[in-house]
């Protein structure tokens, strides 16, 4: 899968948000959450790369998601 957006990121620092990256700690929460309740419906609010979106897509019933599109790419 790849990567969305398109380009690189950059966190808000003043509004104290951090970027998952790490696919492995993404697949050990999403196991967490289905473990819970899989029929649960879950909504992603500020998804950032979207390491996590692709993992809830491929394993909850109902996915929603909130794209900020004034994030900016920086090179």
């Amino acid at each position: 899968m790849g990567k969305w957006p398109p380009g690189k990121m950059r966190a808000k620092k003043s509004y104290g948000q951090h970027f998952l990256n790490n696919e492995n700690i993404a697949q050990k929460i999403i196991e967490e959450v289905v473990s819970f309740n899989p029929d649960l419906p879950l909504v992603e609010v500020g998804p950032g790369k979207g390491v996590l979106t692709k993992y809830l897509f491929l394993a909850v019933s109902t996915v929603g998601t909130e794209i900020k599109w004034n994030s900016r790419p920086f090179s």
